[in-house]
């Protein structure tokens, strides 16, 4: 087993527990978060959904996510606030914490909290709401994602991208789950896949393209990609935050 101390994460409580063994098996504590009590899917659930932090390490929710998560958060040291607005049960209105920083930049959408918004020197903001669903980050301007919108856009900024073929990662109630949630970076040099990254057709691309960013793929499961709203990193190192792209 590696180093116990790597950090803590925060997972959907529908996560299986052999996935978080697995992940314990890297040295890594995982704490399920409460659902939102607006949200009746599973997206309720998922970390991505509920929660965004910002660049000086500090997080933001709604108020009922707050609540049911308020023992948890101050357990682990979270310094956590409320927006203005609160999440709802039906698209855009579950998407506005779904956005993320990588570096110094926010990948956003016009959906996204203006708390968060607020916060971002630089943003690069596109048409689908559901941003940290569907991109997964790897850090050094990098990014996979199945949205070919998204891609167009990333591609513009110059940045280095690989579109793969959406669907083949289920997530109940909709058609199909996400890359972003279905996966996630545990730290700089390895991306996990909650399920077998084998069973997804573009598994070969996905392999190589993170080979030439010197990134192990590291499959949680021998069952097909599920969408479980990635992960979120509390601590890391000690008391550092890991953030794709940060300059650890």
């Amino acid at each position: 087993m590696k180093n116990s101390t790597n950090g803590v994460l925060l997972v959907s409580r529908l996560l299986p527990q052999t996935i978080a063994g697995r992940l314990a098996s890297y040295g890594y504590s995982c704490f399920p978060l409460c659902g939102s009590p607006e949200l009746t899917t599973e997206l309720g659930f998922h970390p991505d959904i509920l929660l965004c932090r910002l660049p000086d390490g500090s997080w933001i929710t709604d108020s009922g996510v707050l609540a049911a998560n308020r023992m948890l958060f101050d357990s682990l040291g979270m310094s956590v606030r409320t927006a203005d607005v609160k999440l709802g049960d039906s698209y855009p209105n579950d998407v506005p914490f779904n956005a993320f920083f990588s570096g110094n930049i926010l990948y956003c959408s016009k959906h996204t909290a203006q708390e968060i918004r607020n916060s971002a020197g630089n943003a690069v903001i596109f048409r689908q709401g559901y941003v940290k669903c569907s991109i997964l980050a790897l850090g050094n301007d990098s990014f996979i994602t199945s949205d070919c919108g998204i891609a167009r856009v990333l591609q513009k900024k110059g940045a280095n991208v690989l579109l793969i073929r959406p669907g083949y990662i289920g997530l109940n109630g909709f058609s199909c789950g996400f890359i972003g949630g279905a996966s996630a970076m545990l730290n700089d040099n390895i991306a996990v896949f909650f399920g077998d990254l084998r069973l997804h057709p573009d598994c070969s691309r996905i392999k190589s393209f993170l080979s030439e960013l010197q990134i192990d793929a590291v499959s949680l499961s021998g069952e097909p990609l599920y969408d479980y709203g990635g992960l979120l990193h509390v601590v890391r190192y000690g008391n550092s935050n890991y953030m794709p792209g940060k300059q650890q």
